[in-house]
């Protein structure tokens, strides 16, 4: 039964370790429902930003582990499959920290060889909010949620996040977070389009490194026009 706490047990540190117990609990719960909103707005003052203020955002899509024909599909710079994914796993970890909050937006792994998605996810640093991707078939996993769509608060902005930009809806007009096209189509899906309000992080535009999500802030993202890759020029909007 739920009552108003004294003032002695409101002071207690084994009650305000049970609360924040049961909220990071809350947060990492199954949730159905899509799309659901997540507010990582970095807080500064009080014990609550131990959940999301002091931890980097980072985003990145389509690693594909296991893949042998994405090589030579989207012409990664790597001559085998091994080599492919030891460069992304140690890309990532190197730049996400065990307590950072990872945005997947899908396609972890593909091909009958490849290991099951908990395989990776255990080699892989941060907590990860998964998208399902167009190859996510084993979605029985015991390490993560999978989620169809989301929608991420930061810093003022919001943000729809899906694998395929197909299955934004009809009346969504904000800026959507992708992935899906690699670097396929590069004039109509690059790292930034400005025009359609797509931002595409498969890894092969980022360089196989996750994208920290104040980078797009720092790139001032709503007034570009085109950016092709991560370490590309912007082409900014005429003021």
């Amino acid at each position: 039964m739920e009552r108003l706490l004294s003032r002695r047990e409101a002071k207690s540190k084994t009650i305000l370790s049970y609360t924040f117990t049961k909220l990071e609990k809350y947060l990492d719960k199954k949730i159905n429902k899509v799309p659901i909103e997540i507010e990582l707005n970095n807080i500064e003052q009080g014990r609550i930003s131990s959940l999301f203020g002091k931890r980097n955002i980072f985003l990145i899509s389509d690693t594909h582990f296991g893949h042998t024909n994405i090589i030579e599909y989207c012409k990664r710079p790597f001559k085998s499959t091994s080599e492919m994914n030891r460069k992304i796993i140690k890309n990532w970890n190197e730049t996400i920290r065990k307590k950072d909050i990872v945005l997947f937006l899908g396609d972890m792994r593909f091909g009958r060889g490849s290991p099951s998605t908990d395989y990776w996810l255990k080699k892989l640093n941060g907590r990860i909010y998964f998208l399902k991707g167009s190859h996510e078939h084993d979605t029985k996993s015991r390490m993560t949620d999978y989620y169809n769509k989301l929608i991420v608060k930061y810093h003022g902005k919001r943000f729809l996040l899906v694998h395929d930009p197909a299955d934004i809806p009809s009346d969504w007009n904000g800026w959507t977070i992708c992935g899906h096209h690699h670097n396929n189509q590069p004039e109509e899906f690059p790292l930034v389009n400005g025009k359609t309000k797509l931002i595409n992080v498969s890894v092969e535009l980022l360089n196989y490194t996750p994208l920290n999500i104040n980078k797009l802030f720092e790139l001032d993202f709503e007034n570009i026009v085109f950016m092709k890759k991560i370490d590309s020029i912007p082409i900014m909007k005429k003021t």
